[in-house]
């Protein structure tokens, strides 16, 4: 495993790259800061799904009949998206019809046949 690099050489790196030894600094800073968010972001996920996870519980044990409710609208509100996702994938993979001629989409004249002979 890669020994973790010290905060100078992050650092002296950057300048070997050419900027300035200030702008080296706030770049370290920032790549710093977004892994500290990062790391907060994905404890806070941890937290609401666990917490979701027991409310859940709570909600089952306290009142068995409206969890049974919710748990039927969630089921059918997750069928109606996964078959509208269906849906549009079946249209993205079905290929457009091109059987129509010029006559058909009205380009020589009104719909219905052409107003006048087809360009030569």
């Amino acid at each position: 495993m890669a020994k973790k690099k010290t905060r100078n050489e992050r650092i002296n790196e950057k300048l070997n790259k050419g900027i300035s030894h200030i702008q080296a600094e706030i770049e370290v800073t920032q790549e710093d800061h977004d892994a500290k968010i990062a790391v907060l972001k994905r404890r806070q996920e941890t937290e609401t799904s666990r917490i979701r996870e027991i409310m859940i519980t709570v909600l089952n044990e306290e009142h068995p009949d409206l969890f049974a409710e919710v748990e039927a609208k969630a089921r059918r509100r997750f069928e109606d998206a996964a078959e509208k996702r269906r849906a549009r994938a079946k249209n993205a993979a079905s290929p457009a019809q091109h059987n129509e001629t010029p006559e058909d989409r009205g380009i020589w004249g009104q719909q219905g046949g052409p107003a006048q002979d087809p360009p030569q």
